[in-house]
């Protein structure tokens, strides 16, 4: 929620889509980061795990929200239609895919 409310202001001052993306696309791996560090490592408390997950998904709401309606706004008015539900479908695809991937890497790592 955060992240698409900043993107939309970012709209309103007409910064650009295109930078939104950007920028949700360097916000993401830093909350990835912080979620690493306090996983992986005993230096970094556990609890810094859920600001790396709300930097991430602030990232997250920032590219998602910029990069949906930039595709959607390039689109010629009769394939709008069209494209939402090609953008439908590939999120849904990717988000089944990574799951399932993760799904199989949590299995691999217990054995």
């Amino acid at each position: 929620m955060v992240g698409s409310a900043w993107q939309a202001e970012r709209d309103a001052a007409e910064s650009g889509r295109t930078g939104s993306v950007v920028l949700g696309f360097v916000v993401l791996p830093l909350g990835v980061g912080v979620i690493a560090l306090s996983v992986l490592t005993d230096a970094v408390p556990a609890w810094l795990a859920v600001v790396g997950w709300a930097i991430g998904g602030i990232g997250m709401g920032v590219a998602f929200n910029a990069s949906t309606t930039d595709t959607l706004e390039q689109a010629p008015a009769e394939r709008q239609g069209e494209m939402s539900g090609a953008l439908q479908l590939a999120q849904t695809l990717a988000t089944g895919v990574v799951a399932g991937l993760g799904g199989a890497a949590l299995a691999l790592a217990e054995h």
